[in-house]
């Protein structure tokens, strides 16, 4: 029993579960030191103190403390010396018992107990329980706190506003009503008053205890610190008057104030008034306001009251608890008054100059109403037509308030007065023009200015248009096309009583006249012109400079003047120079150009020198009519613009002619440089010139337009995509580009800027993982949003270790490594660098990458390598923080010289291993093509020799001598096979190491029969894998000798996206056609016949038809490629339909296996397959017995036979908790060992051994193992019995109890049975099997070998031949291992002895037998156990069970006294006890140096000593069981080591074992006294007279006959001494205190005296 110890110092708790030795440490109680116990948790009727040690212990009754709920108490005695103390719900055994020995079976048992305490107890100490620590047999512990002293809860609370708080208790003197004060204390479970009392107008309103609501004057059990508050409800409280408003003769508005409720709803409130002063409160009259809970301001207004009085009030408010009043306030009504009063209201109003009414408003009145006869009166009288009247007219010019007063002529007192407001306006219209006359060109427009109007002016022309008519005084008036007289009117319109008032100007529109002169080659002058009027009116005597119009085409320099005056009577003058000029003659002047001047006209002068020049018309020059320049420009163009035309070209002056030409140059950049507005396309900064040319190419203007070129395309980019770093790692990001306004982000770690930066420093996260960093530039234009991304890997360097190098040839090497930590994410590659020198920079080396695949372990296999050279390589990965090289070094040197085989045929060539010494070649070959011997030379591989495999094309292997170059025989290759894979454990390299899962499994095809299989493979591999993205599902085969025996499988790189990313991965493997396959199962979308099939786990699925359909189809999900049928069954070609048919899928194998499922149920609808019929049924399949450990579906048929043309198939389930025994199978039919399927794995998870009955014969049952380990080509034999274990590894053990259960079928060798009517028995229809008896052989005899060989002789591991329970008539006993088997009555472990008579033989199950002979066989029967054999005098043999039990086990043996018993071994009568050393006990008697489970004795009076094996200690009770025929008048059990004599006849013997895992060969025996058998030629004086003592070495026997011996035996049976010639007086040797038997021989019989010896 476990038992638990609790190690307490100050300030530390220390619970120890377990057991402790009897050298534990002994501890003391100090006398008169108390122990408390709270009983809260564990709740026990009763309490005891329970201490000792293993041999002694003592148990006190606590008493409960008055006062307290649950508080125990006791004052502790001294008591030394002991290992550990509890407290206990009983007190179980005390005295010579252990303080452990808990679960008695007895009103004393222990069902609850604290864990023990291991400490001195020399103050007084507190234990409280927590909660259950664990559960061991029938005791539930409790894990404890103890503390020194007594432990107090402290109580606190604070008197609260508005009444008071109490608590009381009892004490432990039992005085009641003992008061705490606050923060006093109390012990544990102390039970409490809690009372709240409130004071006079208060109320209790909560009370609570530790944060609960609680009911004042209730108890509370103190478990904790107590904390106790309440809160009181009062009145109303502030409670007021507000000053009285309102007040006039008759009314008063009365107003007061509640601040709180007092903590209760309000139910009344209002005011009390009385003319009285100093009225009583709830006096006078009561004025109700409401009763609606409330609280603030709250008012009432009273009416009816007199005049000229004063008043006396008070405000209430009541809740539940009282009425609250306020002060007594008061307030006067005011005299009598105007008896209809009233008020006006004042008014404001606007009056505009022009308002034709300027009557002032009607005034009106807001309360009562104006009477009758009212009397007016307005003040000032300023502007007012009148004051005295209801609405006089203003006549006033700016703003006013005037007061008018109304008063009633009947009632002077009655009068109001008002304010009215005059909002004055002048609105008057008025409009002017500062400008009346304008002369103008045709269409010319004139911006007007200096105008003023107001109200809604307009703007009317005779002629011309406005941008405008209304809303501006600057509009822009355009004049007409014909010459004339217009006018322009400005108009404010008529408002009201006020006219309109308009304003004129005249517009004289004129054509101007412009005269042209084409300057004479000697002026070279500016030109002027002189005018004057011929009607005598001269000019203002100026020379009017004229304008130049530059050169025409032909050269000549024209002059202009415009003149917008009156020419008709005009006179010109041309002067150069501008000013008169005699000096030869004139010639700087011309001839007066005589009026009248009409029209624009072009002149040429004369050109003569030497006078006044004339003039003459000419034609006009051929240049621009309208002169224009233009505008310079410069502008931006981004790169992002949507729209990149370039501007339009604008006039400077002058406008640009219609119908114009442009060229733009340079034409870099532009889409068209003749356009106006051509495409820019370029990128880069340009000035151009744009030329604009009228359409005659007169007219033309030039200017530039700079371009800005701007190229705003948002980038971002980032050069380095991947980093790959440390955690806490820093680097500065490099190599960045963005434009516009960038910014930095990143999901992990942090940046130091997030913007303005290229070149921030990234601070990487503490955690591994893969953090992205993005670099972002925000959309421009017509341009979106630019971002670049890098990852950054933050892993831990990885480690990586190159490994020796395998498979060493002359040409080829396996180069190994291994990942010992990747850094926490998948390598981006493995590989390695190899060279034939040791490189300082083995980078520089020949590089290999091996993949990136997740495997721990890779390998590499070069080829091609150099004739006896040395290689050096390193391995390396890179995780992506860069290649690490591993630190170590591995060298291989190529061999000398290197050999191989190759076949080839249809095109296909195969390669076996390589040899440089002798050895075994293995490769796959085809039918009758050569297999060709080739050297290895360094650069090429050269022919040597050949030899044909001539039967199927399979692998073989093919010894190889080097010497001399010479191949072996060639034979089929019958070894393993083993998959090369990344996801078996072992990989690519290491897929020979036994601890590793690459071995494929073996299977063979079922020959030709009703149950075809279309099996293609004989090989396969499935686990059940989570496919993680970049898993490589290739895959290739190779065997003990070659690594490369198939073809590799296609890559398939898991995306890790698939719809399930898990399954069931099998790889199939046929080694006659050296094809590998695989598929990738869902088992969770697996349907058998449309069915979900139960898991029968070990990739085991089945369904149960109870009545098949006609076709059974197997459908899975075969991941990554679709929906799979794996197999099709027609049940009617096999007479299956309708029947009840288990159908099983075997994914490994990728078998559907069916069958017929008899049942042992009478009641079942196929007990009887098809009916109950009387005629032979034949049944086209296979027949399925579910078997489990101790039972099996029989098959029993009822008056008809049936002809099973399948195979039988018996499956045995094994379940959790099952894995770590021995199971005992037998079958009555042939099975080959490699036909087995359901759970793989045979000689690595499981294994078969049958039992070696010559070597126990000659060596012994403990003289080594007696078992022989069978392989997997070995056959089960039928009625051989066997037995079946799993690998005790414990990565096995956890795969098999992960699975839960997994399932074993034993299919038969042979098809074609019939089941015969006959007690149910099986027949084959090929070869008899014999159903009535069995036939054993008896072994020789090595006596000479060893002592006990009868023991050991003839020992038979068998089976039954039937499909039913069986009977056995021949050996006396049936051996049988229990296992975990626990029955109804009794549990019963291990190897267990039955009378075969009695016991009913299960089927498909093996047990043991110690006989030789014939055994026959019958039907189970209930006819009852017969005596095995009687004496000639027809006495019966007497049964003994003894058992040892307790409540968990129960062993036994057996003692056989008859007539023909005796101490001597003998087969089939005497059984020797088959032991094992495990958890359970094992009992048996020793007679002649044998250990026996059954011990057939002579039936006499006899000592027998006992031995016993103890597996587990604990307390264990010897009980004999009670059977009819025993004779014996006791059975003494002696216990030798306690001295303590038990008949077993009357009560049981109890004894506890201190020890586990002995062997007590020397304490017990066991003695049955029988009552003698009546011998008539014995004298009468002898056994009736006979009497015996020992005093001091002296043994004294009366009346001994004489002729008589004597011999004396210790408990054990041991001869101690012995007297030939027996007399009244022996003397014996010194020998030691204790119990021996007197054995006194008469010769006819003997009798037994028991001497106790105490020296």
């Amino acid at each position: 029993m476990k038992r638990q110890f609790k190690l307490i110092t100050t300030g530390l708790l220390l619970i120890i579960a377990g057991a402790w030795s009897q050298s534990a440490k002994a501890w003391d109680f100090t006398n008169g030191k108390i122990i408390y116990f709270d009983n809260t948790v564990t709740n026990w009727s009763q309490a005891y103190i329970r201490v000792g040690h293993t041999t002694w212990n003592s148990a006190y009754l606590m008493s409960k403390v008055t006062g307290t709920q649950n508080l125990y108490t006791y004052t502790i005695p001294s008591w030394g010396g002991y290992e550990a103390f509890a407290i206990a719900n009983n007190a179980a055994w005390t005295n010579g018992n252990s303080i452990y020995n808990v679960c008695t079976g007895d009103s004393y048992q222990v069902t609850g107990s604290t864990v023990y305490q291991g400490y001195s107890v020399s103050s007084d100490y507190t234990l409280i329980p927590a909660g259950v620590n664990n559960t061991d047999g029938c005791c539930t512990y409790y894990t404890t706190s103890a503390s020194t002293g007594l432990v107090n809860y402290t109580v606190t609370y604070s008197q609260p506003t508005g009444g008071s708080i109490s608590v009381t208790y009892t004490n432990p003197s039992g005085q009641t009503g003992q008061n705490v004060s606050s923060g006093g204390s109390v012990v544990p479970t102390c039970i409490i008053t809690v009372t709240a009392t409130a004071n006079s107008g208060y109320a209790l309103n909560t009370l609570t205890v530790n944060g609960g609501a609680f009911n004042s004057g209730n108890t509370y059990v103190v478990r904790s610190n107590t904390t106790i508050s309440a809160t009181f409800n009062s009145k109303p409280t502030g409670v007021t008057l507000s000053a009285t408003s309102s007040i006039t003769d008759t009314q008063a508005t009365l107003n007061g104030n509640i601040s709180t409720n007092g903590g209760v709803n309000i139910t009344d409130y209002g005011f009390y008034y009385s003319t009285s002063n100093g009225f009583g409160d709830g006096a006078g009259t009561k004025v109700q306001v409401g009763t609606s809970n409330t609280t603030g301001a709250f008012s009432k207004t009273l009416s009816g009251l007199n005049a000229g009085t004063t008043y006396y009030i008070k405000a209430y408010a009541t809740n539940s608890i009282g009425t609250t009043y306020s002060t007594q306030g008061s307030f006067e009504t005011s005299a009598a008054s105007c008896s209809a009063p009233f008020t006006l209201k004042d008014t404001s109003i606007t009056i505009n100059s022009c308002d034709v009414n300027k009557a002032m408003p009607q005034v009106i009145a807001t309360s009562g109403s104006i009477p009758a006869n009212p009397q007016y009166a307005w003040s000032p009288a300023t502007g007012l037509s009148a004051t005295n009247i209801a609405q006089p007219t203003f006549t006033g010019n700016s703003n006013q308030v005037y007061t008018v007063t109304i008063t009633n002529q009947n009632e002077t007192l009655c009068l109001a007065s008002a304010n009215v407001s005059i909002n004055y306006s002048d609105n008057t219209p008025t409009s002017s023009l500062t400008t009346t006359n304008y002369i103008v060109e045709p269409e010319s427009e004139i911006a007007i200015s200096g105008a003023s109007a107001n109200g809604s002016y307009k703007w009317e022309a005779t002629g011309g248009s406005f941008s405008a008519t209304t809303g501006t005084l600057t509009p822009t008036y355009t004049a007409p096309a014909n010459i004339g007289n217009y006018t322009i009117k400005l108009i404010s319109p008529a408002v009201g009583n006020c006219p309109a008032d308009t304003a004129f100007a005249t517009v004289n529109v004129r054509e101007p006249i412009t005269l042209k002169v084409k300057q004479p080659d000697n002026w070279s002058s500016t030109m002027y012109l002189f005018a004057y009027n011929v009607n005598g009116t001269t000019s203002d005597g100026a020379f009017k400079a004229m304008t130049s119009l530059g050169a025409d085409y032909q050269g000549k320099t024209w002059w202009s003047y415009t003149m917008n005056v009156d020419t008709t009577s005009l006179y010109v003058i041309f002067v150069d120079g501008g000013a008169w000029n005699s000096a030869n003659g004139y010639n700087t002047q011309t001839s007066d150009l005589a009026a009248p001047i009409t029209t624009s006209t072009c002149y040429a002068l004369s050109a003569n020198t030497t006078e006044k020049k004339t003039v003459s018309t000419s034609a006009c020059p051929l240049f621009c009519d309208n002169p224009f320049t233009l505008n310079t420009n410069s502008l931006t163009i981004n790169y992002c613009d949507a729209d990149k035309t370039l501007p339009s070209i604008t006039a400077a002056s002058g406008s640009i002619p219609t119908g114009a030409l442009y060229s733009w140059s340079p034409a870099t950049g532009l889409d068209d440089p003749s356009k106006a507005q051509p495409l820019f396309t370029g990128t880069n900064n340009q000035t151009y010139t744009v030329t604009v040319t009228d359409s005659n190419g007169i007219c033309n203007a030039s200017t530039t337009i700079s371009v800005t070129y701007n190229n705003n395309l948002p980038t971002a980019t980032l050069s380095t995509k991947n980093y790959c770093v440390t955690p806490d790692s820093t680097f500065t990001i490099s190599n960045a580009q963005a434009t516009g306004n960038y910014s930095w982000s990143c999901n992990g770690g942090s940046l130091s800027t997030t913007s303005g930066t290229l070149t921030p420093t990234y601070n990487a996260p503490a955690n591994i993982g893969s953090y992205t960093i993005k670099l972002e530039s925000p959309s421009v234009g017509s341009c979106e949003t630019a971002a670049d991304s890098a990852v950054v890997l933050v892993v831990n360097k990885p480690v990586v270790l190159a490994t020796a190098a395998t498979n060493v040839t002359g040409s080829t090497a396996m180069i190994n490594g291994s990942i010992s930590s990747n850094g926490g994410v998948l390598p981006k590659e493995q590989g390695f660098f190899y060279s034939t020198t040791n490189l300082s920079d083995f980078t520089t080396g020949t590089k290999i990458v091996q993949g990136d695949s997740a495997i721990t372990n890779f390998n590499y296999q070069l080829s091609g390598l150099s004739l006896n050279t040395t290689y050096y390589y390193k391995a390396y990965i890179n995780n992506g923080l860069g290649i690490t090289l591993s630190t170590n070094t591995e060298t291989f040197t190529t061999a000398a010289t290197s050999y191989r085989l190759e076949v080839t045929s249809g095109g296909k060539t195969y390669y076996s291993n390589e040899l440089n010494s002798d050895g075994i070649f293995s490769l796959y070959t085809f039918k009758n093509s050569p297999i060709t011997l080739k050297q290895w030379e360094g650069n090429s591989w050269n022919y040597i020799s050949e030899v044909t495999f001539t039967t199927d094309s399979t692998v073989v292997q093919v010894p190889f001598t080097f010497a001399t170059e010479t191949l072996g025989a060639l034979s089929e290759y019958t070894g393993n096979f083993f998959i090369r894979t990344d996801i078996a454990t072992g990989g690519w390299s290491n897929y020979l190491d036994t601890s590793k899962d690459n071995k494929m499994t073996f299977f063979t095809k079922y020959v030709a029969g009703p149950d075809l299989f279309s099996d293609t493979y004989d090989h396969y591999w499935v686990k059940w894998i989570s496919l993680p993205g970049g898993t490589n599902l290739k895959a290739q085969v190779g065997n003990l000798y070659n690594s490369a025996i198939s073809d590799f499988t296609d890559d398939y790189i898991v995306s890790g996206s698939g719809k399930y990313n898990a399954a069931g991965v099998r790889f199939a493997y046929n080694k006659q056609t050296n094809i590998l396959t695989r598929y990738q199962l869902v088992t969770s979308t697996l349907t058998i016949g449309g069915q979900t099939p139960i898991d029968r786990k070990d990739w085991m699925y089945e369904y149960t038809f109870e009545s098949a359909p006609n076709t059974i189809n197997v459908i899975g999900q075969n991941e990554w490629e679709g929906p799979t049928t794996y197999s099709t069954l027609n049940t009617i070609n096999c007479k299956l339909n309708g029947k009840r048919v288990r159908a099983t899928f075997d994914y490994k194998t990728n078998r559907l296996t069916y069958g017929w499922l008899p049942t042992d149920d009478p009641s079942a609808s196929d007990h009887n397959p098809l009916y109950e019929a009387t005629v032979t049924d034949t049944i086209n399949a296979d027949a399925v017995f579910i078997s489990n450990e101790y039972g099996a579906a029989g098959l029993v048929t009822d008056n008809c036979s049936i002809q099973l043309n399948g195979r039988i198939v018996v499956r045995k389930t094994y379940k959790t908790g099952e894995f770590g025994y021995w199971h005992w199978v037998a079958l009555p039919y042939d099975v080959t060992i490699k036909d087995l399927y359901g759970l793989d794995g045979y000689g690595q998870k499981y294994i078969i051994r049958e039992y070696n009955t010559a070597k126990r014969a000659k060596d012994g049952f403990l003289n080594g193992t007696n078992w022989a380990y069978l392989s997997v080509s070995d056959t089960l034999f039928a009625n051989v019995g066997y037995s079946l274990g799993f690998s005790t590894n414990s990565s096995i053990q956890t795969e098999l109890n992960n699975q839960g259960e997994v399932t074993i079928n034993f299919p038969s060798i042979h098809s074609g049975f019939l089941f015969s009517t006959e007690a149910a028995n099986l027949y084959r229809s090929s070869t008899f099997l014999p159903d009535t008896a069995l036939s054993f052989s008896a072994f020789p005899d090595y006596t000479t070998e060893h002592t006990y060989r009868k023991s050991n002789q003839d020992w038979y591991l068998m089976g039954q031949p039937s499909f039913t329970f069986n009977k056995a008539t021949g050996p006396t006993y049936i051996i049988r291992h229990e296992g975990q088997k626990a029955d109804a009555n009794d549990s019963v472990y291990g190897f267990v002895g039955y009378l075969a008579a009695d016991y009913n033989i299960p089927h498909f199950q093996s047990y043991f037998i110690q006989y030789h002979g014939n055994i026959n066989f019958g039907n189970v029967t209930d006819a009852q156990h017969a005596p095995l054999r009687l004496a000639a005098e027809q006495v019966p043999d007497e049964y003994y069970y003894l058992y040892l039990k307790n409540q968990n086990y129960s062993e036994r043996t057996c003692f056989i006294l008859a007539e023909d018993g005796h101490d001597t071994y003998e087969i089939n009568k005497d059984l020797s006890k088959m032991l094992e050393q495990n958890h359970y006990p094992q009992l048996y008697s020793t007679t002649g140096g044998y250990g026996l489970e059954f011990n057939h004795l002579a039936k006499i009076t006899q000592t027998v000593p006992l031995s016993v094996w103890i597996g587990n200690k604990g307390l264990f009770n010897f009980v004999l069981e009670k059977r009819a025929g025993q004779t014996a008048t006791s059975v003494i059990l002696n216990d030798m080591l306690l001295e303590q004599q038990t008949d077993l006849m009357q009560t049981n013997y109890t004894v506890n074992f201190t020890t586990s895992g002995v062997t007590i060969a020397n304490r017990f025996t066991i003695t049955f006294d029988l009552t003698p058998k009546v011998v008539t030629n014995i004298p009468s004086n002898t056994a009736s007279e006979i009497s015996v003592c020992y005093t001091n070495g002296n043994i004294y026997i009366n009346n001994i006959p004489e002729n008589t011996s004597a011999y004396l035996v210790d408990m054990l049976g041991r001869k101690i001494e012995s007297w030939p010639s027996a007399n009244e007086h022996l003397t014996l040797p010194k020998i030691s205190n204790g119990v021996y038997l007197l054995m006194i021989d008469y010769g006819s019989h003997s009798e037994s005296h028991k001497l106790i010896i105490r020296n």
